[in-house]
C-alpha cells in the first residue's frame, strides 16, 4: 500500500493506494451482517492454527467461522549480554501521550523525541497551537541535548523531524473553517453543530492506464480551484468502493453565504465542465443535497477529525452512484438555490438504499460550459433610496472634494452584512455621480470571480480604456504610448495576464531580472492618469469583499490619484480579516473612510415594502409585522413578502376606487414610492428578486373580501393618523392611514386603477409563521461576524432573550471580561443586540423612528461599569427579536445545550442564594439561612468553581456583642413572667429591649428590590431546569418564584408560576406514583401558594378549598370551606387558657422543623384570608393554631412575631386586655433575645401590633402604656421605613406626645408621614398632616411646614374642592382646627366662613379625629361667645354641643380632661367661680390618672393668666400671636428647649 499526498500551498490531503486498498475493497462485496471475510494476502499473515474459515463464492477469500484463544506460553528470558540492547529499544520506542491542559494538547519532548508518526498524532488538529519559530527551536535544542546528555548520541532521524516543525506542515491539512476558529482559541466542543449545509459529492472513473498519482493531483488542483472560488470546504477525498470521491461541503462556518445551494451548484457545473475535458477521466458523477446536518468533530480524542455526519450526507452519495454521469440535486437544493427553471430537468425516481420520501430529483445542467467571465453590473431599482439621508450627504460631500480637486477628499467603504442594503447604497451613488457628470466605472464582483487574478483590474483598466476611446491593444495606442513614455513602454508585456493581450517581451529584457511587480503597478498608475478624466471619475464596486487578491495592489495605485473617487461596498468580515496585505493597507489607510451601515429606520418598511411588490399600500397588520421581524433590513423584509405571496396569504389587487375594502391599509407617501425618472434612464439591470415580487399578477379587489381590523391603540403608538385614502400624503411620519369605514371613500378615490396589497380571507397577521429562509439569512449573517461575537451569540441564546453579561463571562470558555465588554458594544451596534432596559417594543420602534441613538444603555452606571475602565457596557443585553436567539440556539449540539444549561444554572443557583442571603427567609416561605459551614459544602456540591468557594468562604459569622442593658433588662422581665404578673413592662425596662429590636432594621424598599432583582433570576433558573429535564428542581424553583412574586404583588406573574408549577407535579405524578408521599411538604407549598393565588384573584372558595388539601398534606385537618366548628372552637378556647394558665412550667422542649414551619406559614395565610374577609371566629381558630405551632419549640422568630401578632389582634377583639399585654410583652422580650434573626418584615408586624397597641391604649386614655409601644412602633418605623403603619400610626403618636409634653418627638415621623402620602397620593394623609400642622400652631409649637401653605393647601382641597375626595371626619378636623385658628387671631370673618363648611358627623363613626373635630368647635364657639353680645342664643348652642359631646367621650376617654377643661372655660366667661374650681380639680384628677401633662400645665396656665381674678390682661396673648405669626411665615426654628408657647384661654376680650 502506498499513501498519496496531494495538495498545494494552502490545502493537502491524502490518499491510500495499491493492492490492500483494492483487496479489502473486494472483500467488502462478499460481506453481511456480522461476517468477517478476510483477503488471500492477509490470510499469509495470520496464525493460520486460530482460525477455522470456508471459503466464500469458490473464491480465495474466506470468511472466520471461528477464532481459538492463543495458548499462554512461558516467557523466557534474555541473555544478561542482550538485555542492554533489548532495553535501550523499549525505551526508543515507548509512546510518550501529550499532555492535556484545558482541552489542548501540546508537543513535550521531555520522555523522548517521537518518531513521525507519533509527532503527527501529537499534531492533530484539536492539539494544534501556532508556535514561534525562536522558542520553539530554542526549547526543542535544549530537549535534544538532554536527551543527548542521558541517551548518549541519538539518531540522525531523531533530530532531522524534530527540526521539521511538523506542526506548521500539518496546518495544510486542516480544513481552514476549522483552522480559523483553532486560531481564535474556540474549544474543540463548539466546534461541532448542526447546521444547514449543502453536501457536494464527486465520484470519478479514471482510466486505469494513466498514472493515478498525476491525475489525482490535476484533479485535486481542479476541485480545490474551484471549490475555494466559490467559498466551499474540500473535506475528504479517498479511493475505495466508490472509486474516486470527493466530498465537498459548502455553508461551514465562516463560509456561510446566504444562497449555498447555488453556490454548490454553480461549483458543480464547472468542475464537471473542466473534468470531462481532462484524460485520464472517464465519467463524472456529482450528487448535491442540502439540508440540517451534524458538521463538528467525530472519532476518538487521539485520532479525530472535522467531518459531516446525516440523511442527507447519504442521500449524495447514494445520488452520486445512482446517476452516473450526470449533475444531481434534491427537492430542498432546488427549492432553495432559486436559479432559473431553466438550469433544471426532471429525472426518474430511483430506489435508494436506506432512504425513504427521497422527492423529485433534478438534473442540473446549467454552467456547463467554460463561458467567458465577464464584469455584472450593480443592481439597479427605479425607486428612491430609503432612510439614508446619511451615506446620501457623505457621497455628495467627496463627489465635492473630487470636483475641488481638494485635499480632504476620501474614499468611501460601506460595510455592513448581507442584505443590508450595500447595493442600494451604491446605486444611489451612481445616480448621483451620473447627475453630476462623472465618468463613472461600475460593476459587482461575484463570489467565483475571486478566483480568477486581476479581474476587477482589467475591468477597470478596459473599461477606462473603452471612455477614452483606446481599445485594449494598449501597444497600438500612439497616444497612450507617448503618455507611458518610452523606457516603460517596454514593459508593456508583464500586463498580459491583466488585459488578456500578447506582448512580446523584448529581446533586450531577456535574461535580465525585472521586478514585474513594481512595473505593473507603475504602468496601471500611468494609465489610469491618462484615462481619468479632469472633472473627475468614480469607480464603484458592490461586494468588494470578493475581490482576487491581485487586483488589491492595483486598488492600492488608485488611491493617490488626483480626480478619482473610489466606492467600495464589503461585508465586516474583510474588515477584520483582510485577504491580503494590500487589502489591509487599503482599508488602513488615512485617505479611505469606512462607514458601517445598519438596518432602515423602521418607519420606512411599509415604503420598503411597496417598492419591493409596485403597489401603493400594504395592510397595516403586515406593516406591523413587517417591523416586528425584518429589523429594518431589507433582505428579510424581501423573504417574508415571498414567502406570503408564494402560501397565497398576501394577495395583490388591482383597485378602482369604485369599492371600498374592510381593511385598514397603510399608504406611504407618493414620493418615496413613485419611480424616479431619471434613475429609470440608467441602462443598468434591476433587482431580479425584486422584479419577481413586481411581477406577480393582481385580482380585482371585490366588495365581500373580509379583511380584520386591528386595534386603534396600537396605530397611535406607531405614529399613525387616521384619514382619507389618497395617493400622495407628505406628513412627517411618511406614512397614513386608509381607515375603511369612511363613508366618502369612493368619492375620493380617483379612477385610477392602483395595486394594492391586502392579506387573503382569513388570515391573520399574527399566525403567519416565519419563513425557514430567513434563518439561513440569520446564520448567513453571524457566520460573517467576528469568532469571538458568533461564540457570544450562541451562548447568549442558551441564556434566552434577555442576557446577562456576568452569565455570560462564566459560560465563555476563557472569557476575558473587556473582550466581552467590546464585543456586546459591537453586538448591539449592529442590531443584534438592544438594552433589556427598553421594556416594551413600542418603546424600541418609537426610539428607533425618532432617529435618536437606538443603540443606547439604558442600564444604571453601576451596572455598566464592567471594572475595565470602560464605561457604557450594557449589562442586560437582548436579542432585537425572538427569531436571533432562536436560530443561534438550534445550530448548538444538545450536548453543547446541557453544558451551557447545566452551567447557568448553577451560577444563577449560587447568585440567587447570594440575594436571597438579604431576604427575610419567610418572604419567599422557605426555611431559615442554613449554617455556614453547609453551605460551603453545597457551593462545592453545586459548582466546582474555585473562586466562588473562596468568596464564599470569606463570609464570617458576626460575633454577638450583648449589650448589658439590654441583658439586664431581659433578665428582669423575666424574672416577672408568671400567671398574671406580666402585665406590661415600664418604661425604664422596656426601652433597652425596643432599642435592640429597632436596631438592624432597612428600608422596606430594599428588600423589593431585592426580591425583583431574584424574580429576574429565577426566570433564567427555571429556563435552565425545563431545558435539562430537572422537574423536582424545577419545581422548587417555581415555588420559591412564585412566593417571591407574591412579595412584591405580581400577582399575574404568581399565577402563572403558580399554574405551571401545579402542570410540573402533575405531570411528575403520571411517572411517579410514590413522589407526593416522599415529597409531601414541597406539594403541601405548592397547594398553599397555589390557595394565596385563587385568593387574590378572588376566588374565595377556590383557596379554602386549595389551602385544605395543603393542610392535608401536613397532617392537618382542615374545613374546606369557610366554616366554624363550635366544638374545635371551644376546645382550643380551653387549649389556649390553660397554656396561659401554666405558661411558667412550659419548656420549649425540641426545635421547630420545616414540616412545622410549614404549618405556620399555613396557618398565617389562614388567618389573614379571615381577617380580610371578616370571619372572626375563624380568625381567632386558626390563630390558636398557629400560635399552638410554636408552643413548646425552639422557633424561629418569624413564626413568633406572626403567631403572638395574631394572638394580640384576636385577645384584644374579644377585651382580654390582660392577655393582650401579657402577649405583648412576652413578645417582646422574646424578639429582643432573637434580635438578629429578625427582618424587616417581623419589624413591620411588630411596628404595626405596637402602632395598633398605642393608639388603643391612647383613645382609651392608659398615656403610660401608650408610650411604651408608642415608642416602639416610632423607632422601628423610623428605622425600617414602613410607610403603611406609619400613615396610620403617626397623627396618633403626635397627640401622644403632645399630651405628654413631648411633641418634638413625633415631627419626624410626621415628616415621613408626608413623604409618604405625596408619593402615593394619599389626600387623606395629605390633609390629616397639613391639619397637624396648624394643631401644632395652636398648641405653641413649632410645625415641619409653614402655617399659612398648609391653610392655603386646605383651602384649595376642603372648600375650594380641588377633587379630593377625603373622608369626613377628616374633613371636619380640618375645617373646625382651621376655624379655631382664625377665631384665636379674632379673624371671626374667615373663621365664620370655614365653620360654615363643617357638617356635623354621622354618631355612627365616633373616633378620636371626630371628637377632636368637636371639642376644636366647642373652643371656636366659646371664643365666639365671648365677643358675642347675645350671650344667652351662643350659651344655649353650647350646652348642646356640650351635652352630644359627652356622649362621645364613652368611646375616646383620652379627651375626657380636654372637655372638663373647656367646660371650665366656659364657666370661666359665665363667671361661676365656683363651678370653675369645681371643674379645675375635675380636670387634673382626669389628666393626672390618664398621664396627660400638657392638659395639666394648659389648665395651670389659664388659671394663674386669666381666671383666678375673674380678669385678664390685655395683652396676655401678645406671645403666642407674635409666635403664631412665625410660624405662619416658617420663619422659626426648632427651640432647644422644646418649650411651648401656650394660648391663654382669657374669658374677657383682650383689648
Amino acid at each position: 500500500m502506498s499513501v498519496t499526498f496531494l495538495g498545494n500551498s494552502e490545502y493537502r490531503h491524502y490518499v491510500e493506494l495499491g493492492p490492500a486498498i483494492s483487496s479489502v475493497n473486494t472483500a467488502e462485496h462478499f460481506c453481511h451482517a456480522g461476517m468477517v471475510v478476510i483477503s488471500p494476502d492477509t490470510w499469509n499473515y495470520c496464525d493460520q492454527d486460530l482460525f477455522e474459515l470456508e471459503t466464500v463464492d469458490e473464491t480465495n477469500y474466506t470468511r472466520v467461522l471461528h477464532i481459538a484463544p492463543p495458548k499462554r506460553k512461558r516467557s523466557h528470558s534474555l541473555p544478561a549480554q542482550s538485555q542492554g540492547f533489548s532495553n535501550m529499544i523499549d525505551d526508543e520506542r515507548k509512546v510518550h501521550r501529550p499532555s492535556s491542559q484545558h482541552g489542548r494538547r501540546k508537543l513535550s519532548l521531555l520522555p523522548l523525541i517521537e518518531s513521525v508518526s507519533s509527532v503527527s498524532r501529537a499534531c492533530s488538529p484539536t492539539g494544534f497551537q501556532p508556535l514561534d519559530s525562536a522558542p520553539r527551536s530554542t526549547n526543542l535544542k535544549s530537549a535534544v541535548t538532554n536527551r543527548m546528555k542521558k541517551f548518549g548520541k541519538l539518531r540522525k532521524i531523531v533530530t532531522t523531524v524534530t527540526e521539521m516543525r511538523l506542526d506548521i506542515a500539518l496546518r495544510l491539512y486542516i480544513l481552514h473553517p476549522v483552522l480559523k476558529k483553532l486560531d481564535d482559541n474556540q474549544p474543540l466542543e463548539y466546534l461541532s453543530e448542526m447546521r444547514q449545509v449543502s453536501i457536494l459529492f464527486m465520484n470519478l472513473v479514471l482510466d486505469e492506464s494513466a498514472n493515478t498519482e498525476m491525475l489525482l493531483q490535476e484533479i485535486f488542483e481542479i476541485v480545490y480551484s474551484r471549490t475555494k472560488a466559490m467559498h466551499g470546504a474540500m473535506n475528504k477525498v479517498f479511493l475505495f468502493d466508490k472509486g474516486c470521491t470527493f466530498l465537498v461541503l459548502f455553508g461551514l462556518p465562516g463560509y456561510k453565504h446566504e444562497n449555498d445551494c447555488a453556490h454548490a451548484l454553480m461549483c458543480s457545473g464547472r468542475m464537471k465542465s473542466q473534468l470531462d475535458k481532462m484524460e485520464g477521466v472517464q465519467r463524472v458523477s456529482i450528487g448535491v443535497t442540502t439540508g440540517t446536518t451534524f458538521c463538528g468533530v467525530v472519532g476518538h480524542p487521539q485520532r479525530h477529525e472535522y467531518s459531516v455526519i446525516g440523511r442527507k450526507v447519504n442521500m449524495a452519495a447514494r445520488l452520486m452512484m445512482h446517476y452516473p454521469d450526470k449533475v444531481t440535486c434534491d427537492t430542498d437544493t432546488y427549492q432553495a438555490c432559486r436559479l432559473p427553471l431553466t438550469f433544471f430537468d426532471i429525472l426518474v425516481t430511483k430506489r435508494m438504499k436506506g432512504l425513504n420520501n427521497i422527492g423529485v430529483i433534478r438534473q442540473f445542467i446549467g454552467f456547463s460550459k467554460d463561458e467567458k467571465i465577464e464584469a455584472k453590473c450593480i443592481k439597479h431599482s427605479v425607486y428612491p433610496t430609503l432612510g439614508r439621508q446619511y451615506e446620501d450627504s457623505l457621497i455628495r460631500e467627496q463627489l465635492k472634494n473630487v470636483k475641488r480637486d481638494d485635499c480632504k477628499r476620501r474614499h468611501l467603504v460601506f460595510s455592513g452584512p448581507s442584505g443590508i442594503g450595500k447595493t442600494k447604497v451604491l446605486d444611489q451613488a451612481l445616480f448621483i455621480a451620473n447627475q453630476e457628470h462623472f465618468k463613472v466605472v461600475s460593476c459587482r464582483i461575484e463570489l467565483e470571480d475571486s478566483s480568477y487574478p486581476y479581474f476587477l483590474a482589467c475591468h477597470v483598466l478596459r473599461s477606462l480604456l473603452d471612455m477614452k476611446g483606446y481599445s485594449e491593444h494598449i501597444d497600438k495606442e500612439p497616444l497612450l504610448l507617448e503618455a507611458i513614455g518610452p523606457v516603460d513602454c517596454e514593459y508593456l508585456y508583464v500586463l498580459n495576464n491583466v488585459l488578456g493581450i500578447q506582448i512580446e517581451k523584448p529581446v533586450s529584457l531577456v535574461g535580465t531580472d525585472v521586478n514585474e511587480r513594481a512595473k505593473r503597478k507603475l504602468l496601471f498608475r500611468k494609465i489610469v492618469i491618462e484615462c481619468c478624466d479632469v472633472h473627475g471619475s468614480v469607480i464603484v464596486i458592490d461586494d468588494a469583499h470578493n475581490i482576487d487578491t491581485a487586483s488589491w495592489d492595483f486598488l492600492c495605485e488608485l488611491i493617490s490619484i488626483k480626480h478619482f473617487l473610489i466606492i467600495l461596498s464589503v461585508r465586516p468580515a474583510i474588515l477584520d480579516s483582510p485577504s491580503c496585505r494590500e487589502a489591509l493597507y487599503f482599508f488602513d489607510h488615512h485617505e479611505v473612510k469606512v462607514a458601517d451601515l445598519s438596518g432602515l429606520q423602521l418607519k420606512f418598511v411599509a415604503a420598503l415594502a411597496c417598492q419591493m411588490m409596485n403597489v401603493v399600500s400594504i395592510p397595516k397588520d403586515l406593516d406591523y409585522l413587517l417591523r416586528e421581524r425584518s429589523h429594518g433590513v431589507p433582505a428579510w423584509c424581501l423573504e417574508i413578502l415571498r414567502d406570503l405571496l408564494e402560501n397565497k396569504d398576501l394577495v395583490i389587487v388591482n383597485d378602482n376606487g369604485r369599492r371600498r375594502s374592510l381593511q385598514s391599509s397603510v399608504v406611504p407617501s407618493k414620493a418615496l414610492i413613485s419611480t424616479n425618472l431619471g434613475m429609470q434612464s440608467q441602462d443598468v439591470p434591476s433587482e431580479s428578486r425584486v422584479q419577481h415580487l413586481q411581477g406577480v399578477s393582481a385580482t380585482e379587489l371585490v366588495e365581500d373580501d373580509d379583511l380584520s381590523t386591528s386595534d386603534k391603540n396600537l396605530l397611535q403608538n406607531l405614529g399613525y393618523l387616521p384619514g382619507a385614502p389618497a395617493h400622495s400624503f407628505d406628513n412627517p411620519s411618511n406614512l397614513k392611514i386608509v381607515k375603511s369605514t369612511d363613508q366618502d371613500v369612493g368619492k375620493q378615490l380617483t379612477q385610477t386603477v392602483t395595486r394594492k396589497a391586502v392579506f387573503a380571507t382569513g388570515v391573520e397577521a399574527e399566525k403567519i409563521p416565519i419563513p425557514p429562509s430567513m434563518k439561513e439569512l440569520i446564520i448567513a449573517r453571524i457566520d460573517s461576524m467576528r469568532a469571538t461575537e458568533q461564540l457570544v451569540i450562541k451562548c447568549a441564546a442558551v441564556v434566552g432573550k434577555v442576557v446577562r453579561r456576568d452569565i455570560l463571562e462564566i459560560l465563555l470558555p476563557k472569557a476575558h471580561r473587556p473582550k466581552i465588554v467590546r464585543t456586546i458594544r459591537r453586538l448591539i451596534d449592529s442590531g443584534i443586540f438592544t438594552c433589556s432596559k427598553i421594556s416594551t417594543r413600542e418603546n424600541i420602534i418609537n426610539t428607533v423612528d425618532e432617529g435618536a441613538n437606538k443603540h443606547h444603555c439604558y442600564c444604571s452606571k453601576s451596572e455598566t461599569m464592567s471594572g475595565t475602565g470602560e464605561p457604557d457596557a450594557c449589562f442586560e443585553p437582548m436579542f432585537t427579536h425572538q427569531l436571533l436567539q432562536e436560530t443561534a440556539y438550534e445550530v448548538l449540539m444538545e450536548s453543547q445545550r446541557m453544558e451551557l444549561h447545566s452551567k447557568a444554572a448553577n451560577y444563577l443557583e449560587l447568585s440567587a442564594d447570594e440575594l436571597k442571603s438579604h431576604i427575610p427567609y419567610h418572604v419567599l416561605f422557605r426555611p431559615p439561612d442554613e449554617d455556614l459551614e453547609e453551605q460551603i459544602k453545597r457551593v462545592d456540591n453545586k459548582l466546582q468553581d474555585v473562586d466562588a468557594v473562596i468568596a464564599i468562604r470569606t463570609k464570617r459569622i458576626r460575633n454577638k456583642v450583648e449589650d448589658e442593658a439590654f441583658a439586664q433588662a431581659a433578665r428582669k422581665v423575666k424574672s416577672q413572667r408568671g400567671r398574671r404578673d406580666a402585665i406590661f413592662v415600664s418604661t425604664k425596662e422596656a426601652f433597652p429591649l425596643v432599642l435592640k429590636i429597632a436596631q438592624g432594621g432597612v428600608s422596606m424598599d430594599s428588600t423589593k428590590i431585592y426580591i425583583e432583582n431574584l424574580l429576574t433570576m429565577y426566570d433564567g433558573l427555571i429556563r435552565h431546569r425545563t431545558c435539562l429535564d430537572q422537574q423536582q428542581q424545577l419545581l422548587v424553583t417555581l415555588a420559591e418564584a412564585c412566593a417571591a412574586a407574591i412579595a412584591i404583588e405580581k400577582h399575574r406573574r404568581a399565577s402563572y408560576l403558580i399554574k405551571s408549577a401545579v402542570k410540573v407535579l402533575e405531570e411528575i405524578k403520571k411517572s411517579s406514583t410514590t413522589f407526593v408521599k416522599e415529597n409531601s411538604l414541597i406539594c403541601a407549598r405548592i397547594n398553599r401558594l397555589h390557595g394565596k393565588t385563587l385568593y387574590k384573584a378572588g376566588d374565595f372558595n377556590g383557596a379554602y378549598y386549595v389551602m385544605a388539601e395543603a393542610a392535608g398534606l401536613l397532617g392537618i385537618k382542615e374545613s374546606d370551606q369557610p366554616k366554624v366548628s363550635r366544638t374545635m372552637e371551644f376546645k382550643l378556647l380551653l387549649d389556649f387558657l390553660w397554656y396561659w394558665r401554666f405558661q411558667s412550667h412550659m419548656k420549649r422542649v425540641h426545635n421547630m422543623n420545616n414540616e412545622d414551619m410549614e404549618q405556620g406559614y399555613l396557618f398565617e395565610d389562614l388567618f389573614r384570608m379571615d381577617k380580610e374577609l371578616g370571619y372572626k371566629r375563624l380568625k381567632f381558630i386558626h390563630a390558636v393554631k398557629h400560635f399552638f405551632t410554636i408552643v413548646g419549640k425552639s422557633t424561629h422568630v418569624h413564626q413568633v412575631v406572626s403567631a403572638y401578632t395574631s394572638m394580640v389582634e384576636c385577645c384584644r377583639e374579644r377585651g382580654w386586655a390582660s392577655t393582650c399585654e401579657m402577649l405583648q410583652s412576652e413578645l417582646l422580650m422574646r424578639c429582643a433575645e432573637q434580635n438578629e434573626e429578625l427582618s424587616t418584615q417581623n419589624r413591620s408586624c411588630l411596628c404595626e401590633m405596637y402602632g395598633t397597641s398605642c393608639v388603643h391604649y391612647m383613645v382609651n386614655g392608659n398615656l403610660k402604656k401608650a408610650e411604651i409601644v408608642g415608642k416602639a412602633a416610632a423607632d422601628i418605623c423610623i428605622s425600617i421605613h414602613d410607610e403603611k403603619t406609619t400613615k396610620e400610626f403617626a397623627p396618633y403618636y403626635f397627640f401622644l406626645c403632645l399630651f405628654t409634653e413631648k411633641y418634638y418627638e413625633s415631627i419626624l415621623l410626621l415628616q415621613t408621614m408626608n413623604k409618604g402620602a405625596l408619593s402615593s397620593k394619599d389626600p387623606h394623609i395629605q390633609v390629616l398632616y397639613k391639619t397637624i400642622c396648624v394643631e401644632i400652631g395652636l398648641a405653641g409649637g413649632i410645625p415641619p411646614d409653614s402655617i399659612a401653605m398648609c391653610i392655603e393647601s386646605l383651602r384649595q382641597d376642603i372648600v375650594e374642592g380641588r377633587g379630593f375626595a377625603v373622608k369626613p371626619y377628616i374633613r371636619n378636623y380640618a375645617i373646625i382646627t382651621t376655624a379655631l385658628w382664625f377665631a384665636r387671631y379674632e379673624n371671626w370673618t374667615e373663621s365664620k366662613e370655614w365653620c360654615d363648611c363643617y357638617l356635623p358627623t354621622d354618631s355612627k363613626t365616633i373616633n378620636f379625629f371626630s371628637v377632636m373635630a368637636e371639642l376644636n368647635c366647642i373652643e371656636c364657639m366659646l371664643l365666639t361667645m365671648r365677643e358675642s353680645s347675645n350671650r344667652k342664643k351662643d350659651k344655649n348652642n353650647v350646652k348642646k354641643k356640650f351635652k352630644s359631646v359627652k356622649k362621645s367621650l364613652k368611646k375616646v376617654p383620652v379627651l375626657q380632661s380636654r372637655f372638663y377643661h373647656l367646660k371650665t372655660f366656659h364657666s370661666a366667661i359665665r363667671g361661676n367661680r365656683n363651678g370653675m374650681n369645681k371643674l379645675s380639680k375635675l380636670v387634673i384628677s382626669t389628666a393626672s390618672s390618664q398621664g396627660n401633662l400638657y392638659e395639666i400645665a394648659w389648665l395651670n396656665l389659664n388659671k394663674a393668666k386669666a381666671w383666678n381674678s375673674l380678669g385678664c390682661k390685655t395683652n396676655v396673648n401678645e406671645r403666642w400671636i407674635d409666635h403664631s405669626r412665625n410660624c405662619e411665615e416658617h420663619l422659626l426654628t426648632t427651640d432647644q428647649n422644646h418649650k411651648l408657647v401656650t394660648y391663654i384661654l382669657a374669658h374677657k376680650q383682650n383689648r
